[in-house]
């Protein structure tokens, strides 16, 4: 097996290996941790994230980022609220397309425009946090009349898996389809590797950028409309911390900054890791002050292991070779 793809898997070993030690630990000293009712509100908590982590590593994997996910979340959250007793359940398509307004205008910026991800992400987050306001009387939580239908069909669960995470799951399963058989895909990892060469084979990398931006917006939209779901309100203040989970979650899953390298079920364990240190913190009673520290920690630590992994993976294959 070559080096690269001994690297390539060893950086995607990080993530459940992290997330197991976590659980082991806080099974054994924190009270009713591995109890059923709180692995499901893991699983539960994790169901925002998760959809936001998924696309930031389809634009990491262009060699990009996006730091508006969590305010176009927000904002599309409080378009679900805003619609629900006009539209009813379709109000949920709604918020979807607000998060893929936001996507297609980073794209278009970033892709077509030059623009640097920072920059153009940097400005929607600013315009989806100014929306948010406009519309929901300077900040204000959005109420509607009558959400419960949605509210109740939430908290489900299927075979002991939280109806909630349904919609991050099915996206999961999506995007690793596309990545893994479809020439879209491919040519995602062409880009992210070298966006030049990838144009040298004919491949218009311009596209294929913005459609992952594209991507990671209508996945944030998404996650409003899961976020109305769970709490039937529109909440345009939201997600403040959201942005950096999300890079933080596709980092320890081992998606590489400099573009190329991803993978989707390692990103939903760093999601998962990510929501079961911040439940076993809050079981504890530790102040949300300390439990940033903590996490933040945790996270240089998770990404740490990661350049560890493939420094002992490359000298263990260089000796072999010698």
């Amino acid at each position: 097996m070559k080096t690269s793809t001994i690297n390539r898997q060893a950086r995607f070993l990080v993530a459940p290996g992290a997330l197991l030690l976590i659980l082991l630990v806080a099974g054994v000293l924190v009270a009713d941790y591995a109890s059923p009712g709180n692995l499901q509100n893991i699983g539960s908590q994790a169901a925002i994230l998760a959809l936001l982590a998924l696309g930031q590593m389809l634009v990491m994997l262009v060699r990009g980022f996006d730091i508006s996910v969590g305010a176009v979340a927000a904002c599309s959250s409080t378009v679900a609220a805003l619609t629900m007793d006009w539209l009813g359940t379709p109000s949920i398509a709604l918020a979807v397309m607000a998060g893929l307004l936001f996507g297609g205008l980073n794209g278009l910026l970033i892709a077509y425009l030059r623009v640097q991800p920072i920059v153009a992400t940097l400005c929607s987050m600013i315009a989806a946090q100014g929306l948010a306001r406009l519309i929901s009387d300077d900040g204000q939580p959005v109420v509607p009349a009558d959400a419960s239908t949605l509210t109740d069909l939430a908290f489900q669960n299927i075979a002991g898996i939280p109806l909630l995470l349904a919609p991050a799951l099915i996206c999961m399963l999506l995007v690793g389809l596309i990545l893994k058989k479809f020439t879209l895909g491919r040519h995602l990892f062409m880009v992210g590797c070298d966006p030049q060469a990838a144009s040298l084979v004919g491949v218009d990398s311009r596209r294929v950028t913005c459609l992952a931006y594209l991507a990671c917006g209508a996945l944030a939209g998404l996650a409003g409309a899961v976020l109305f779901c769970k709490t039937g309100t529109g909440l345009p203040t939201e997600g403040v911390s959201w942005a950096l989970q999300s890079v933080a979650a596709a980092v320890i899953g081992g998606t590489a900054l400099q573009g190329g390298t991803a993978s989707v079920w390692p990103v939903f364990f760093g999601v998962l890791l990510i929501q079961a240190l911040e439940t076993a913190l809050n079981i504890e009673g530790v102040s949300p002050f300390i439990a940033e520290i903590v996490m933040g920690l945790i996270i240089l630590v998770a990404g740490g292991l990661d350049r560890l992994i493939l420094r002992l993976f490359s000298s263990s294959t260089a000796y072999g070779e010698s």
